[in-house]
C-alpha cells in the first residue's frame, strides 16, 4: 500500500454551508492524488474582531505536511484578519501553498470569479439551447456574488429585436 501525503487547508468558518462544497472537492482531488487532508479552522461568523480564535493556526506544523490550500476567501468578513494568517503562512510555511481567493504574497492563486463562466455557460444555454425562463438559486438576498452578476449580464444581453415573444426574468432566487 502506497504511503499517502498530507495536505493542510486553513480557513475561516468552516460553518457556512456553502464551504462544505469547497472542502468536499479539495478532499476528494486530494484523495484521488493519494493525499489525506487536515483543516485548520476558526469560526469568524462575519464578525469584525475575534476573542483569538486564530491562535488555533499557531498550531499548525507545516513539516507535517506536503502542501497548503489556504482558503482567503473564507475571511471575508475580515480582511485584515485573513491578511494576517496570509502572512503567517508565507512566514512559517516552506511548502507550496495554493490560494482559493486572492494574494500578493503567493503565486499558485485561484481568484474564484466565476462572473464570466456563468455568463458564457447561460449565454449558451439561451442561444443554443433557446432556453427562455431561466432561475438562479442561491446567495443571500441583497448580496450578488460573481456567480449571480454573471447570469445576469448573460441575461441582459440577450435582448430579442421587437416583435420576437421570448420571456427573460432575470430574477434570482435566494435563500
Amino acid at each position: 500500500m502506497n504511503k499517502k501525503g498530507n495536505i493542510c487547508v486553513v480557513m475561516a468558518d468552516v460553518t457556512e454551508d456553502y464551504r462544505d462544497e469547497y472542502l468536499i472537492g479539495v478532499a476528494k482531488q486530494a484523495e484521488k492524488m493519494n493525499y489525506v487532508t487536515t483543516v485548520f479552522s476558526m469560526a469568524l461568523l462575519n464578525q469584525q474582531k475575534t476573542q483569538g480564535e486564530e491562535a488555533v493556526f499557531d498550531l499548525i506544523d507545516f513539516n507535517n505536511y506536503d502542501g497548503v490550500v489556504f482558503f482567503e476567501k473564507s475571511f471575508s468578513a475580515n480582511k485584515s484578519l485573513g491578511k494576517r494568517v496570509e502572512r503567517f503562512i508565507s512566514e512559517k510555511c516552506s511548502k507550496p501553498v495554493v490560494v482559493l481567493g486572492n494574494s500578493t504574497v503567493f503565486e499558485n492563486v485561484f481568484p474564484g470569479d466565476f462572473s464570466h463562466n456563468i455568463e458564457l455557460l447561460t449565454d449558451h444555454i439561451i442561444e443554443q439551447h433557446n432556453c427562455e425562463l431561466l432561475y438562479l438559486l442561491g446567495g443571500y438576498q441583497g448580496y450578488p456574488t460573481n456567480i449571480d452578476i454573471g447570469f445576469i449580464n448573460s441575461l441582459k444581453k440577450c435582448r430579442k429585436p421587437r416583435g420576437f415573444r421570448q420571456k427573460f426574468i432575470p430574477y434570482v432566487l435566494w435563500h
